[in-house]
């Protein structure tokens, strides 16, 4: 197996699940990212590999992406804006989702 394509990405939310168990919210938004991006500051991006893809629900403005070649420069820390947090709560509660406490998630892209 030869990856053509690499991508590493950080973003601070949760997870939704694999693209075949994904909640029926996320599939809605899904066909609606760029509503969920101007309404809420949110995106639903996909990790994982192109055969077996999953989700997560970030805050837009933290997605950070290295590419082959291309690193990015994080400083001494990573700091979560307050109003990241109230964002997805605020999301969950107004789409009647499960909320999650959001945390940084570092994950990877690949195609093959």
């Amino acid at each position: 197996m030869q990856f053509k394509s690499v991508v590493a990405i950080l973003g601070y939310g949760f997870p939704v699940g694999t693209v075949d168990k994904i909640p029926a919210w996320a599939e809605k938004w899904l066909s609606n990212k760029n509503e969920l991006e101007a309404k809420y500051g949110l995106s639903l991006i996909t990790h994982g590999s192109t055969h077996d893809p999953e989700r997560l629900l970030v805050v837009e403005e933290s997605i950070q992406e290295a590419r082959q070649g291309k690193p990015i420069f994080l400083g001494q820390a990573i700091d979560a804006k307050p109003e990241w947090a109230e964002k997805i709560k605020e999301f969950c509660r107004k789409e009647g989702i499960e909320y999650q406490s959001p945390q940084y998630i570092l994950c990877s892209y690949w195609t093959e």
